[in-house]
């Protein structure tokens, strides 16, 4: 009796792990079947899309990306200072599988923003997953009200 209860309660703490691990895969809003597509991209086929954040401008500022489609957005940095890429609308529109640069890597579904050092580069592993027009920005200092702002429009 002792083992079928302790049997009965690793089944549901393995159950409950599978449903947190499952909810966990996939941004917060987005469909269920995320999980699914980014199960089955072959990462091999994913198309690099390079983004330079230079003072007060991204090139280029907008960006057009196709949905269920695996990119490696390159992000450098070839200004003086600091950058980030705040999300504003475009975390919400892509499924992320990971930000990585040479200091290591992130494996996460989900981000807001990403800073890039002087001199430094980041790649984006990611898929976009609703259509629609997408907006970002560098939130340091005065950069976004210089022009570092851009819109990715999803097809």
């Amino acid at each position: 009796m002792k083992s079928s209860l302790i049997a009965a309660a690793c089944a549901l703490l393995l159950q409950g792990t599978a449903i947190a691990e499952t909810k966990l895969r996939s941004p917060v809003g987005l469909d269920s079947g995320v999980a699914t597509i980014m199960d089955q991209i072959d990462w091999n086929q994913a198309e690099v899309v390079e983004l330079k954040l230079e003072d007060h401008s991204y090139t280029p500022a907008d960006l057009e990306l196709e949905r269920n489609k695996p990119y490696i957005i390159r992000l450098k940095n070839v200004g003086n200072v600091s950058h980030n890429m705040v999300g504003g609308s475009f975390f919400s529109g892509v499924a992320i599988k990971m930000a990585q640069n040479s200091a290591g890597r992130v494996v996460t579904p989900v981000l807001s923003s990403v800073y890039i050092k002087h001199g430094q580069e980041m790649e984006m592993w990611l898929v976009p997953i609703r259509a629609g027009r997408y907006s970002f920005f560098c939130s340091i200092d005065d950069h976004r009200e210089l022009g570092m702002e851009g819109e990715v429009t999803i097809r």
